[in-house]
């Protein structure tokens, strides 16, 4: 006796909803589809500038100044009618200030703080130098090359900052390229 293979009804479940949707799609893709835009775009109306006010003000004249008068000096002394024997009195002399020079500014030195901030510098510089030849050779990946190239960024900044003397910031970008490159060897 030969064995009739039945169809799984689960199987029809899906088929019929697959053949429903192949027969929409494939009426849909023969249509044509348009945009529908309006006709012209709506005018907004701008609302009507606000109304001024005007506010009087008024200006009262002001008075004009009145000179003071000035001092009459006296007459000067006569001489005495005795002659020779009486001096005139002294007359006061005055004499004017001598010019005030406006202080000289300070004057930039160097000191011994500048000095080692700038062989620790160096030293971080070598370190990181050091350090990066060390990896010369080796294949790298791109995240490791990277930190190679940031490393090789800030020492040649850091060299450029101190030619130009700012050992501040020559310190901060060695600090850098020195822990960049001692991440990488590790």
């Amino acid at each position: 006796m030969g064995t009739v293979v039945r169809p799984r009804p689960l199987t029809l479940l899906w088929v019929v909803p697959a053949v429903l949707l192949c027969t929409v799609a494939s009426t849909a893709c023969g249509q044509k589809v348009e945009a529908k835009t309006p006709d012209r775009p709506v005018a907004l109306a701008a609302p009507a500038p606000p109304g001024r006010t005007v506010v009087q003000v008024s200006v009262e004249p002001t008075p004009t100044p009145v000179p003071a008068e000035t001092p009459v000096s006296p007459p000067p002394p006569t001489r005495p009618p005795g002659g020779r024997g009486a001096q005139p009195p002294p007359t006061p002399v005055t004499t004017a200030p001598p010019p005030v020079d406006p202080p000289a500014p300070p004057v930039l030195q160097t000191g011994s703080s500048q000095a080692d901030l700038a062989k620790g510098t160096r030293d971080r510089l070598e370190w990181a130098e050091r350090d990066l030849k060390l990896l010369s050779g080796r294949t790298l990946s791109k995240d490791a090359q990277a930190q190679y190239d940031s490393a090789k960024s800030f020492i040649r900044l850091a060299n450029s900052a101190l030619a130009a003397k700012n050992f501040i910031y020559a310190h901060f970008c060695a600090d850098k390229a020195a822990t960049l490159a001692a991440l990488l060897v590790k």
